[in-house]
């Protein structure tokens, strides 16, 4: 399959049965896009049609895998398709430390990042000497 680089990416490659809402919202939750340069904000944004990005990367997902398809039938083959234009990440209010722990902890059951004492210990330690 190669490397994932994109969220765009990922929801082309995946099967729908397996990238599903909960599935992109899980891995968006507990952090797995962090490495690919996406917050994990964007996923939780609704645009002018209530639709969250997460809805709008399956969508990309299936349209790109329905052209796929219907190009690999298609007597001229690739010639023949139509560009999907990748969606665009939306613009976000970003979720406080606080929140962002809170949402990776009642989802994982554990926090994954950091924890929220980390700050709380560092600043008391630094005001100790």
């Amino acid at each position: 399959m190669g490397r994932i680089r994109t969220s765009s990416t990922l929801s082309s490659a995946c099967p729908p049965r397996r990238a599903n809402k909960k599935t992109l919202e899980t891995l968006a939750i507990s952090g797995a896009f962090d490495s690919l340069g996406v917050d994990r904000e964007p996923f939780f944004v609704e645009n002018d049609r209530k639709e969250t990005f997460t809805d709008v990367l399956l969508r990309y997902g299936n349209k790109f895998k329905l052209d796929r398809q219907s190009t690999s039938f298609s007597l001229f083959g690739a010639d023949d398709a139509v560009q999907i234009a990748r969606p665009d990440i939306p613009r976000f209010d970003a979720w406080s430390a606080l929140e962002r722990l809170n949402r990776e902890k009642e989802l994982v059951g554990i926090y994954l990042s950091a924890h929220p004492w980390t700050s709380i210990a560092s600043s008391s330690t630094t005001s100790a000497t």
